[in-house]
């Protein structure tokens, strides 16, 4: 059974507030989803699973003050002679939808049928809002919330913040709408990218990308095959799990070389991509918050994704690697607001391609999911489009298992293609320690 619940109307101050500029990582997707209108590809979500007693009323009130806190959610998108730009309007009554799947046998399964359903229907970027929600109840003692939308309206950052204003709003339970204050956090940071794209600084980041992504020809892929135009579909996706005693044991390789965690599975995952492809020269898609210091704890959509490029010598120690690694992507680091887009339009000029199609994603969570009576634990869908391979590596915390997914093109690969890999690649971590 499915039935909404309340909506939401614009007033005419609503109808009147300011246009404000998008940001760069935004101006990357409008254009995108503008050359790709039929993609489905920038469709993101994620879902929290709840066990125990939840008061439905009380965490929609979370729901309604969580989304309309995150500034960029509320944003509705036009054109003006052809230049995009975006609204904010006012904190608003949410459309939130109800399943009560507690009558079905097989209930979990058919709620992941649901939301990956809602995930898949396209959103009009020029009509309206461009989020979904809706509230799953499995049984008395198990409920699901689940929120869906364009990746334009919300980044890896943001919805961090939206999951922790959730939990916390649903504890305290005594904040409402009509509590949240302007856009103007928001205003700043686009304003503040704003600077930033115009500035001297961001000619020296190019000059920096251009250099350091110098004679890469053709990215680095696990398929043999070759796609004729550049696509972003919705990825295909396939998951398995790595024990928490062999991440612990790669956490203290980190601790050991002086890395991160992130550095010793980007280098696990080059090695492998080397080993495979037999190549040494390797650049693959890393995330950057894409923010300045002032706006790091900002919501909004300012994330990037940038070139890691490492040259393997066949003389490399996997301890050696890992230094080259980490070295590589405190380099980055400094130059990690340059979008993409520019990175790509500038070698679209040579006659070039991107410089990457594979990516690598490490997220952690550290969130407290406290939900008084019940707990809840997040399930992250798909981060964005794949044009031909994401390795995505969540660690949820605790002392259960870490997450390792591939999600993939499947024009690209098979599903038995990427099981095979999949395996492989979580063998080679666990051996990883072993080789040092």
């Amino acid at each position: 059974m499915i039935y909404a619940r309340n909506s939401h109307k614009k007033s005419s101050r609503q109808q009147s507030e300011a246009l404000l500029r998008l940001t760069g990582a935004q101006n990357s997707i409008w254009f995108d989803q503008k050359v790709h209108p039929e993609t489905i590809g920038y469709n993101i979500g994620f879902f929290i699973k709840f066990d125990g007693d939840l008061d439905l009323e009380r965490l929609e009130r979370a729901i309604h003050y969580s989304m309309n806190s995150i500034t960029s959610l509320r944003a509705e998108f036009l054109e003006v002679d052809d230049t995009p730009f975006q609204r904010i309007l006012e904190p608003q009554i949410l459309t939130i939808f109800r399943w009560d799947l507690s009558q079905h046998s097989d209930s979990h399964n058919t709620a992941i049928e649901v939301i990956n359903a809602d995930i898949r229907k396209p959103f009009k970027l020029t009509q309206g809002l461009n989020f979904r929600t809706g509230i799953i109840k499995l049984s008395d003692h198990e409920h699901i919330w689940f929120g869906t939308c364009h990746h334009i309206v919300l980044d890896g950052l943001s919805g961090s913040i939206l999951i922790e204003t959730l939990a916390k709003a649903y504890r305290q339970d005594n904040q409402s709408i009509t509590d949240i204050l302007d856009s103007s956090e928001l205003t700043a940071g686009i304003e503040n990218d704003f600077v930033y794209q115009t500035s001297q600084k961001v000619e020296t980041d190019g000059m920096y990308w251009a250099k350091e992504i110098a004679n890469i020809e053709d990215p680095t892929s696990l398929s043999n095959k070759v796609l004729t135009n550049h696509s972003l579909p919705f990825p295909e996706t396939i998951s398995t799990s790595l024990s928490r005693e062999s991440y612990n044991k790669i956490i203290a390789l980190s601790q050991d070389n002086g890395g991160s965690a992130y550095s010793v599975l980007s280098s696990a995952f080059l090695i492998y991509l080397s080993r495979f492809t037999q190549t040494d020269d390797l650049c693959i898609g890393v995330p950057a918050t894409g923010r300045s210091r002032e706006t790091r704890t900002v919501p909004g959509v300012f994330s990037n994704i940038v070139p890691l490029r490492v040259q393997l010598s066949a003389t490399d120690t996997v301890r050696e690697l890992i230094r080259k690694t980490a070295t590589k992507v405190r380099q980055g680091y400094r130059h990690t607001r340059y979008p993409l887009s520019r990175i790509v339009n500038a070698r679209r000029k040579l006659g070039l391609s991107q410089p990457f199609n594979v990516n690598i994603n490490y997220e952690t969570f550290i969130y407290d999911l406290d939900f008084v009576k019940a707990k809840g634990r997040i399930h992250s869908l798909n981060p964005g489009p794949a044009s031909d391979l994401t390795l995505m590596i969540s660690d949820w915390q605790g002392e259960g298992a870490v997450e390792v997914r591939l999600d993939y093109n499947s024009d690209l690969y098979s599903k038995y293609d990427v099981e095979n890999h999949l395996s492989r690649f979580i063998y080679f971590l666990n051996t990883l320690p072993a080789q040092l």
